[in-house]
């Protein structure tokens, strides 16, 4: 995976596809990991990561093999009210954008979406469900196919894009406008 240089030493926000996959030692993901090395970034997760992936284990020692793995290798950060409000924001925006198309984004997907609105150009998300991160409001950064020896994988990169995120706030605001002439 080629990380464009601007983002190096920043820190990405590894979603919930990623990390099930990682804790699994997927060989396959060694490039991956070695790109976010080279390039001296920092992985990091929110709590509603940390609960989708321990929140569905099948047995207490899968439960206690992952908070462990979790503990002793990535940070986890805590979700603020603003980012829920941002959440909300960002997924009312999706449904003027497209209802059916959107629909099936997580509020867990929406939360790490607001961690980029949060941090701007300090952070990116790697995920493997680049449509979670809307193209009208994130840039993708970098895409790249992983052969996992039983499949093949795809990780995005996506990034908060002022301009994108602009446009749509301006279209939410008419929105709201119309809405209070009524």
């Amino acid at each position: 995976m080629k990380i464009p240089e601007r983002y190096n030493h920043k820190s990405v926000l590894l979603d919930t596809s990623i990390l099930i996959e990682i804790s699994k030692g997927r060989e396959g993901l060694r490039p991956f990991l070695l790109a976010l090395k080279e390039a001296a970034m920092d992985p990091f997760i929110i709590d509603a990561v940390y609960f989708e992936l321990i929140g569905h284990s099948d047995t207490v020692r899968d439960q206690m093999r992952l908070q462990e793995f979790v503990q002793t290798t990535y940070p986890v950060l805590p979700s603020r009210k603003e980012d829920v409000e941002q959440a909300i924001k960002l997924s009312v925006l999706c449904s003027m954008e497209d209802k059916r198309r959107y629909k099936t984004i997580s509020y867990t997907d929406y939360l790490i979406a607001a961690q980029l609105v949060r941090y701007k150009e300090n952070i990116l998300i790697a995920t493997l469900n680049i449509d979670d991160f809307p193209a009208f409001i994130f840039e993708r950064v970098s895409v790249a196919a992983y052969d996992m020896g039983d499949r093949v994988i795809t990780i995005a990169l996506v990034a908060y894009s002022a301009d994108k995120m602009n446009r749509a706030l301006e279209e939410y605001s008419h929105a709201v406008e119309a809405e209070m002439k009524k």
